[in-house]
């Protein structure tokens, strides 16, 4: 975990100097965000990009999180469906 929490300080650092190189170019910021097959299938429980992304987009007051999760999850549960019926037939 120390590796982890090591570059996930450098990854919010970074944001943070994006930020600050948007504002001072005038420039709006756009951050667009979508999960790993993985995610969708574990989940987000040792940890929840979602609610990373948006505190931090929060705080370097990004223009818009464009957040592709909830888009991801469905068309996952209605590949399972297809699945389902497929199997039916």
């Amino acid at each position: 975990f120390l590796n982890f929490d090591k570059t996930l300080k450098k990854m919010t650092k970074n944001l943070y100097e994006i930020s600050a190189l948007s504002t001072n170019m005038n420039s709006e910021l756009y951050i667009v965000i979508f999960p790993w097959a993985e995610t969708l299938q574990y989940g987000q429980n040792s940890f929840n990009w979602e609610n990373y992304v948006i505190q931090v987009c929060d705080d370097i007051n990004c223009t818009k999180l464009i957040n592709l999760f909830p888009k991801f999850r469905k068309l996952k549960n209605l590949l399972v469906i297809i699945k389902n019926l497929i199997r039916l037939y």
